[in-house]
C-alpha cells in the first residue's frame, strides 16, 4: 500500500521500523496525527500477515479535510476517483503557464468554500482539497492567518495519474472497511479512556513547522509536557 494523499514529514520510508516495535497485541489503536497515514498503512499490512492483532482503530487529526479524505475513501470512493480523473484531464495537458492560473482558479474556489456546519462535509472543498495536495510543492500544508491555503503549484508535474491512484484507493478503501477504521476530527488531547492495553502512537509537527496546524496556533510546549 501506498500513502493515500501526499502530505510533508510522512513517515512512508520509516513506517516499517516503527511498526516493527508495537506489541504485536493491541486493544485500540490510536493514531491522533494521521497527516499522509503511511504508519497506519504499514500497520494494517501488519494486520493482513496475521501476525499483529488489533480490535480497534481510531484515527484523528485537527485538520477537517485532510480527515474528510479519508472518510470519502472509505466511504464514497468512485465519486472522489472520478472527480480527481476529472480536473486530472483538465490540468495535465497544459502549458506551465496556464497550470498557474489553473492551480490558482481550483485554490482560490477552495477557499472560498466555507464549511457547513450542518452536513458532515462540503464534498466539493474535499475533493479541491485533495487535488490540491496532489499538485501543491512537495506536498506542504500552509495556510495564512484567515485560514486560506497558500502552498503553490509544482508546475512542472501533472499529479498521480488516475490509473495509478485508482490502484491506491481501491486497496485502501477495502481495508478501511475491513478493520472498520474510524476517523474523527479533533486533538491529540481530546483522546478518551486509553486503557493499558492500547497504543497512541504520536507524530506531532515539525518544531519549525509555523501555519501547519490550527494555524500556527499549535501549542508545541503543552504538547511536550
Amino acid at each position: 500500500m501506498l500513502p493515500i494523499t501526499k502530505w510533508t514529514g510522512s513517515k512512508r520510508y520509516q513506517a516499517s521500523d516503527i511498526v516493527s516495535n508495537f506489541p504485536k497485541e493491541i486493544n485500540t489503536y490510536y493514531e491522533p496525527f494521521i497527516g499522509g497515514g503511511s504508519v497506519l498503512c504499514e500497520y494494517i499490512n501488519r494486520l493482513e500477515s496475521g501476525n499483529y492483532k488489533c480490535n480497534h482503530i481510531i484515527c484523528s487529526d485537527t485538520n477537517y479535510d485532510l480527515i474528510q479524505i479519508y472518510i470519502m475513501v472509505r466511504d464514497n470512493y468512485k465519486f472522489f476517483l472520478n472527480e480527481y480523473e476529472k480536473l486530472y484531464n483538465e490540468f495535465a495537458p497544459l502549458n506551465i503557464n496556464d497550470r498557474k492560473v489553473f492551480y490558482n482558479k481550483i485554490r482560490d474556489t477552495y477557499n472560498q468554500i466555507k464549511r457547513d456546519n450542518n452536513t458532515l462535509y462540503n464534498e466539493r472543498r474535499i475533493i479541491y482539497f485533495n487535488w490540491l495536495m496532489r499538485n501543491c510543492f512537495n506536498g506542504l500544508v500552509r495556510y495564512n492567518k484567515q485560514g486560506d491555503f497558500t502552498t503553490s503549484c509544482y508546475f512542472t508535474r501533472s499529479g498521480i495519474k488516475p490509473n495509478n491512484l485508482e490502484k491506491i484507493i481501491y486497496e485502501w478503501n477495502y481495508l478501511l472497511n475491513k478493520y472498520n477504521v474510524q476517523f474523527f476530527v479533533k486533538s491529540y488531547n481530546q483522546l478518551e479512556n486509553i486503557q493499558s492495553n492500547d497504543l497512541v502512537y504520536c507524530d506531532p509537527p515539525y518544531d519549525i513547522s509555523g501555519g501547519m496546524y490550527d494555524y500556527d496556533t499549535f501549542d508545541k510546549e503543552h504538547f511536550f509536557n
